[in-house]
């Protein structure tokens, strides 16, 4: 088919995204750290998770970098565009004013991700 790379021994293919997963998680609980609790991390791991499959798709067997170093780039990049989606701030600056929006009240209680309310 035209456009779809061949898969080789070497090179990563779609069916090996679960064996991948667990990293995704790791770098979603990384980028997790350093946002307000209000953030949900399973929002975070599913953007991730598309940035995996991207990374699979156009990685380049000849690259100088290993498929994880690429990987990690496309996953945090997808999770950077998720949480820019969803910024209530649209302005190019104002990083703690982001953060104190991201955590601010939501009809009296903290806003809280969907998982976290089932637990």
């Amino acid at each position: 088919m035209k456009g779809v790379q061949e898969n080789t021994a070497e090179q990563p293919a779609l069916m090996d995204a679960p064996e991948y997963l667990p990293f995704v998680r790791k770098v979603a609980a990384r980028v997790t750290r350093r946002l307000p609790p209000s953030v949900c991390m399973d929002e975070l791991v599913s953007a991730g998770t598309i940035g995996l499959m991207e990374a699979l798709q156009r990685y380049e067997q000849g690259s100088k970098r290993s498929f994880e170093t690429y990987a990690e780039f496309r996953i945090k990049g997808a999770i950077m565009d998720e949480l820019r989606r969803h910024d209530p701030i649209k302005t190019s600056g104002g990083g703690q004013q982001r953060l104190k929006s991201a955590s601010r009240m939501v009809g009296g209680k903290p806003a809280v991700c969907a998982a976290h309310q089932l637990q």
